[in-house]
């Protein structure tokens, strides 16, 4: 007895070197390559000029926030300066940020460096108009819009999640998530899909609700839909209502709840 607890003494005090090794190791990189990932992170500020019928936002490693505006604008916080820009073209709000790596590890926020509490972010003002086009592409990071109203709109995240009170696609839509949680407080759409590899998807239609013919599906997981659930492998479950515009969601695993 006295042996077997020794050897978890052992294994005990294993852990922690190696805990302590990764922990001071990474602060001890920080230290010496602080210099170099603070070379180039800060904030900017773009003032958009011009006209403007489309926004199309690719970033990498930061978290985006679109708020309701006058006009259209932009600002970086923390971010790569040096591969941030804003622009316009072919009446197109081009914004572009590819920056470190942003999530924490072993207590270090990689590639945020100038304050260890704050994330990158990314926000992207926009007047309460209907666009042609809205597109965003995001690697990692964490979506939040006040609304997004558009004739088309592909939205695509690749680990984060997606909280938005109004979303409007006049005609067709497409959202994708890899994996985490999506929340949608007022959705109306002609022809939409909202896709899910893992996590859970909340979508509140708008109303009324009867003028939508929803359809729901998740490989592994639980559907909650209106008054009706499925629970299992492969589980399907669509609303009882003709509507004339289209809701699909699909998840892979994970949970449904559309209300």
């Amino acid at each position: 007895m006295k042996k077997f607890n020794n050897v978890l003494l052992i294994i005990a005090l294993i852990f922690v070197i190696i805990g302590n090794l990764l922990y001071w190791g990474a602060k001890l990189i920080k230290h010496i390559n602080r210099e170099d990932y603070n070379k180039n992170i800060g904030n900017a500020t773009y003032d958009v000029n011009g006209e403007v019928d489309s926004v199309n936002i690719n970033v990498q490693s930061v978290d985006v926030v679109i708020t309701a505006a006058d006009s259209f604008g932009c600002r970086f916080e923390n971010v790569d300066t040096s591969t941030s820009n804003a622009y316009i073209k072919d009446n197109t709000l081009f914004i572009e940020a590819k920056n470190k790596e942003n999530m924490d590890i072993l207590g270090w926020n990689v590639g945020n460096c100038i304050d260890p509490g704050t994330k990158a972010k990314v926000y992207v003002y926009i007047p309460a108009k209907e666009l042609k086009n809205f597109k965003i592409d995001m690697g990692a990071g964490n979506l939040n819009a006040d609304s997004i109203l558009s004739d088309n709109m592909v939205i695509q995240v690749g680990i984060g999640s997606i909280y938005i009170n109004k979303l409007s696609a006049k005609n067709s839509g497409a959202l994708q998530i890899g994996g985490g949680k999506v929340k949608i407080y007022d959705l109306d759409a002609r022809d939409i899909s909202l896709k899910s590899g893992i996590g859970c998807m909340n979508v509140t239609m708008s109303r009324p609700a009867g003028d939508f013919l929803v359809t729901t599906k998740v490989s592994v997981g639980k559907l909650n839909m209106y008054n009706g659930w499925r629970l299992g492998i492969k589980a399907e479950l669509s609303s009882d209502t003709n509507g004339n515009k289209k809701v699909n969601i699909t998840n892979g695993v994970g949970c449904i709840t559309v209300q």
